[in-house]
């Protein structure tokens, strides 16, 4: 029997939280989970980070996008 599986992620920050919250949580989970992943392009999963996380990330590691856009 063949299925296939439906992989959805969601990252969230809250407005107002600790720049060293953000540092920490993208180094040790949203980075290293699309570094890790990038691995098997075969993989396909969906996306999706609350607008705050997406503004953070854009100064700190603007070079994370091209990976997001692998998936896109």
């Amino acid at each position: 029997m063949k299925f296939k599986l439906v992989f959805a992620l969601h990252n969230h920050q809250p407005v107002g939280n600790f720049n060293a919250i953000f540092e920490e949580a993208h180094v040790k989970c949203y980075r290293a989970f699309l570094e890790l992943i990038a691995r098997y392009p075969q993989l396909k999963f969906s996306l999706h980070q609350s607008g705050i996380l997406w503004d953070w990330q854009k100064k700190p590691s603007p070079g994370i996008f091209p990976v997001y856009g692998r998936y896109g």
